[in-house]
């Protein structure tokens, strides 16, 4: 039975799916024995990545789900993530297995090819990076993010611990 409390209204917080659904601090009580109250705060973000170092910062909170897709373009953070795994695949030594993961046997050069092959996986025709339009680019690039937000390509960081 959560109790409105402090800035918030109501006894629950509003959720979504997404982010930027908390706009207020809000309060709750969450239980009376023993004495729990809850703190819900919007999060604070920099309007606008100047230096190389934030814009990759801003990447990796988009491409983990922190921000909403529509600001950077799906294809834009799908390429990041794939130079990511790319990265990672180097450390490795080649043991990255996110193609497997992906349905793909063959190494794409750029994030154009990597959709390519996904669509082409799909509809079993010779599609490449030029016979792709701008709807399939959009659905491929949401299906790798999908799938790397949900843990489909393997654990892994986006940060560099260095």
């Amino acid at each position: 039975k959560g109790r409105g409390g402090g800035g918030g209204g109501g006894g629950r917080a509003k959720t979504g799916g997404n982010p930027g659904v908390t706009r207020q601090l809000q309060g709750f009580t969450v239980s009376d024995k023993p004495p729990l109250f809850v703190v819900d705060s919007p999060g604070i973000m920099a309007k606008r990545f100047v230096t190389a170092e934030e814009r990759v910062h801003g990447f990796r909170l988009a491409v983990s789900g922190c921000i909403r897709d529509h600001v950077i373009g799906n294809p834009g953070l799908a390429a990041f993530l794939l130079l990511h795994l790319r990265l990672k695949e180097r450390k490795t030594d080649g043991d990255s297995k996110f193609l497997e993961s992906l349905g793909i046997s063959e190494y794409p050069e750029d994030i154009e090819d990597l959709l390519a092959l996904m669509a082409r996986r799909e509809s079993n025709a010779q599609t490449t990076a030029d016979s792709i339009d701008e709807n399939q680019r959009e659905k491929y690039a949401l299906q790798l993010l999908s799938m790397f937000r949900k843990g489909s390509l393997g654990p892994m960081l986006l940060d560099d611990l260095q």
